[in-house]
């Protein structure tokens, strides 16, 4: 099984994946792919490590997430990996593309252990001014719609409350995943 998680900075998406993570049938290991680029990140970082199970197996990842995730493919446990936002922004724009394909193709036929990707939402703001970040917006909105489409449940943790905002797998026509529909009816 897949999960998403997504929310806000600091809206309790990683404790709720956390928590997931311990209530799951068989608890893991935890990937992660922050690294301390500056003291604010880095006391983040060490609130997060602080929050951790003891016993709580750690592999850091960078951007090679796709390479470690094979590796645990046939590990037993969930895997809880935190955060997609990170792990897109270390990989350079011109090599984005391919590293999604390669997540996406990784994807498609997983089986087995469970996954919990945990991410930012980051389009619930104004329009950023720059190119750069417009564009890096739009790749992980569309890396956020791949994985949801592949997911039975994703949530969306607002204000430290989770939102369930889908539960199970629906394939819609041609078999995609029906994420919403509009007032017209139209499958988006």
């Amino acid at each position: 099984m897949i999960t998403l998680i997504l929310g806000g900075n600091k809206s309790g998406k990683s404790d709720l994946g956390l928590d997931m993570l311990a209530r799951s049938r068989q608890p893991g290991r935890i990937m992660v792919t922050g690294k301390a680029l500056d003291a604010g990140f880095r006391e983040q970082i060490n609130r997060h490590r602080k929050n951790r199970s003891k016993g709580l197996e750690v592999v850091e990842t960078d951007r090679c997430l796709t390479a470690d995730l094979k590796r645990f493919s046939r590990a037993p446990g969930c895997i809880l990996i935190d955060s997609l936002d990170f792990w897109l922004y270390q990989v350079p724009a011109g090599e984005r593309e391919k590293e999604v394909e390669a997540l996406d193709d990784l994807l498609r036929n997983w089986k087995s252990p469970d996954l919990m990707f945990v991410s930012c939402e980051l389009g619930l703001g104004p329009l950023p001014a720059s190119a750069e970040t417009r564009r890096f917006c739009r790749e992980l909105g569309e890396l956020h719609l791949r994985l949801a489409r592949k997911s039975e449940m994703v949530y969306m943790a607002v204000a430290g409350c989770p939102l369930c905002v889908k539960n199970g797998r629906d394939p819609g026509e041609s078999g995609k995943q029906r994420i919403f529909s509009s007032p017209s009816g139209e499958n988006f």
